[in-house]
């Protein structure tokens, strides 16, 4: 019988904790790749965890624009939802993180422009 088979007191503390590790690591690199840059043609959104990626969306090929607002964001004016693409192959949907107030009006007015 191998060694670590005798002793699992030592064993399962060492793998709770790792695991408790790796999740926070996990939680800290995807907060610090989240965010989004609102410019005067297109909007950028940036998540990721381990690697990042970038999507630049012109604001006329937003479909429809989903948000989400719990009671602790709606006291800290912050709302957090998802994008659709016009005409994607893949219907595809791009989550964002958490948006200012003003921000989420300012997309949604660039929006509305660029339809016309």
């Amino acid at each position: 019988i191998p060694y670590f088979f005798q002793d699992t007191a030592h064993f399962i503390p060492a793998l709770c904790g790792g695991a408790a590790l790796f999740l926070l690591l996990y939680r800290l690199l995807k907060f610090l790749c989240q965010g989004y840059c609102l410019g005067n043609s297109m909007v950028l959104f940036s998540n990721g965890s381990f690697g990042k990626t970038i999507t630049y969306i012109p604001y006329r090929n937003i479909q429809r624009l989903c948000l989400k607002q719990n009671p602790l964001s709606s006291l800290l004016r912050l709302q957090r939802g998802s994008v659709y693409i016009l005409a994607s192959m893949l219907s595809r949907e791009i989550s964002f993180p958490y948006l200012k107030t003003e921000d989420v009006q300012k997309l949604t007015k660039n929006m509305m422009q660029s339809k016309i």
